[in-house]
């Protein structure tokens, strides 16, 4: 059985478990099945806002995908909710990735 396979199993048996959806995203990103990919982190961003992870993922799905102004946004909000949550390491390293975006 492939990890992905585990986790969508594992999945079955806690649907509201953010970290596995948050790695079936990862794992559908990574094996190009972007528009899979992009069903899980949407869904992390509508149901776990504060799920720290999935801002940075998101917003370079977005990009890939031409979505440039779905990117923006989405950095942004994720820019606004590491702030509020004060997670500074995810903020900084957001700051930049959306910094590198806009050049």
């Amino acid at each position: 059985m492939s990890r992905l396979e585990n986790l969508l199993e594992m999945l079955s048996n806690d649907k509201e478990d953010a970290f596995l959806i948050y790695a079936i995203a990862t794992e559908y990103k990574a094996i190009g099945e972007n528009m899979l990919a992009l069903t899980y982190y949407e869904r992390l961003l509508n149901d776990f806002e504060d799920y720290a992870g999935t801002y940075y993922h998101l917003a370079d799905l977005y990009e890939s995908l031409g979505e440039t102004e779905k990117a923006t946004k989405t950095y942004e909000k994720g820019i606004f909710i590491l702030e509020k949550n004060k997670n500074t390491k995810l903020l900084l390293e957001l700051k930049s990735a959306y910094q590198n975006f806009l050049l």
